[in-house]
Formats: structure tokens, C-alpha cells, sequence
């Protein structure tokens, strides 16, 4: 309309790696899927092999208990929590696993 292209351009590179990721223009689901994963797989072994740490899973109920004790750290800075509802605040947050 304008003078410029007619497709997004993002779009066309996406199409055009995946379509060589896959080597098909139209794949089967099982190839799509077992090509992305080869696809992983080999991300995963180039970040290996050029000394990058894995990428650590952390759950989400351990991302939530960091923010509320974080929190608490940070009501107890500017002394909106005293420190006896500080260490009541932790003690509801964190529990001991027994090894074993």
C-alpha cells in the first residue's frame, strides 16, 4: 500500500528457520516435534561445550517464598515490621526438611 514489503518480515525469518529446522515446507506434528527437540538438544550441547552453566529450574513456590522473605528483610530495613514480627514472619516461611 505504502511502497513497503506485504508480509512482516519477522514472520517470513521465523517461517524461514523453521521450515530448515524441519526440512519439510509442511511437516508432520511428529517431525515438528522431533526436530525442535533435536534442535534443543544441540543448543544445549553448544552451551556445554562453551562452558555456559545449565539453566537452573527453579518452582515457583520457591520464587514466591524468596519475594516474602525478601519483603520481610525489606519491612524490617525501614522499620515497618519490629523484630520480634520480623522472626514471627520468617519462622511462618520457612521449613526445616530433616536429612535423611
Amino acid at each position: 500500500m505504502y511502497g513497503g514489503s506485504r508480509t512482516n518480515n519477522i514472520y517470513e525469518a521465523w517461517n524461514n528457520c523453521f521450515r530448515s529446522l524441519v526440512g519439510h515446507s509442511h511437516p508432520t506434528l511428529w517431525r515438528a516435534i522431533d526436530s525442535i527437540h533435536a534442535a534443543t538438544v544441540s543448543r544445549t550441547l553448544l552451551k556445554a561445550a562453551r562452558g555456559e552453566p545449565p539453566q537452573k529450574c527453579v518452582k515457583r513456590v520457591y520464587i514466591q517464598l524468596q519475594s516474602r522473605l525478601h519483603q520481610l528483610c525489606v519491612d524490617r530495613r525501614d522499620g515497618s515490621k519490629t523484630l520480634e514480627e520480623f522472626l514471627q514472619g520468617a519462622g511462618h516461611n520457612i521449613r526445616w526438611k530433616p536429612h535423611g
